[in-house]
């Protein structure tokens, strides 16, 4: 059960914001390739069964971290918006 995710997908099932993922690829934390000029990163049993675990009963300090990772989320799309919107517009 062993696949190549792009990061945001990656990030959306490990639960960590995208910028972590692209944090960990730069420090060779995770395994990675680069395809196409994108990055894949190597999704494997391991991370399956550690999101399961992940999933039940979720302390506060856990859902603290929950709320920082879908903040900095919320800023990546926002940049993102922009800079489409940005483009759009010079088109």
């Amino acid at each position: 059960m062993e696949s190549w995710l792009p990061i945001v997908e990656y990030a959306a099932r490990t639960g960590v914001s995208i910028s972590t993922v692209r944090r960990r690829i730069r420090s060779h934390q995770i395994v990675y390739r680069l395809q196409a000029g994108k990055y894949l990163v190597k999704y494997g049993a391991e991370d399956f069964a550690k999101g399961l675990r992940e999933i039940g009963g979720s302390s506060v300090e856990e859902l603290k971290e929950e709320v920082e990772r879908l903040h900095e989320e919320n800023a990546e799309l926002r940049m993102l918006v922009e800079v489409l919107t940005r483009n759009t517009l010079l088109a």
